[in-house]
């Protein structure tokens, strides 16, 4: 089986291979102040099949591929519109999840918001300088204000994914109705 590929389809219908993914990928997020495309991949320890981590990765203006990070919990990453962020969503070991922000040029951490208990982080996206996020819980999927976890959108038995941020609303797709 072969795995997704990134390409670049030139004016004139030619396909250059620029990256290809590991079988289990986010969705690619492009950051309009740097002008990279962000993912991360699931990597499995060689050794502990039951260890695994992932890696926060980019594509430059260029078509270099880069890694951000190596052996850490970083998924469904995020740029900021405004600074040079990236949120991630953080699954620890412990069971427990959170949010960071991602210096895009060092890779260092520069914020985290561990969740509240009865909450699941799943991704993040970006309204303005807002930064907001989708959880499940036990009543459902539901989208909270990171900054203080204040509920935007009550929980439901609903999906919510494919979150992003445009205009200074945030977007998602839904199950509900539909």
């Amino acid at each position: 089986e072969k795995t997704d590929e990134l390409v670049l389809v030139g004016t004139d219908g030619r396909q250059k291979r620029l990256s290809s993914f590991s079988q289990i990928s986010s969705r690619l997020a492009w950051s309009p102040l740097s002008g990279r495309i962000y993912w991360t991949e699931y990597k499995q320890d060689p050794r502990w099949p039951l260890r695994s981590y992932s890696e926060l990765r980019y594509l430059d203006p260029r078509g270099r591929k880069v890694s951000l990070s190596k052996k850490v919990r970083y998924y469904n990453p995020s740029p900021s519109p405004v600074d040079s962020l990236v949120a991630v969503t953080v699954y620890n070991e412990s069971s427990t999840s959170a949010v960071a922000l991602i210096d895009e040029t060092w890779g260092f951490e520069t914020e985290r918001w561990e969740t509240p208990s009865e909450l699941q982080v799943v991704e993040t996206a970006w309204a303005d300088d807002e930064l907001y996020a989708s959880a499940i819980s036990e009543e459902g999927f539901g989208i909270y204000r990171v900054d203080d976890w204040y509920c935007i959108l009550k929980p439901c038995q609903a999906k919510i994914n494919r979150m992003f941020g445009q205009d200074g609303r945030i977007w998602f797709t839904s199950d509900r109705d539909g």
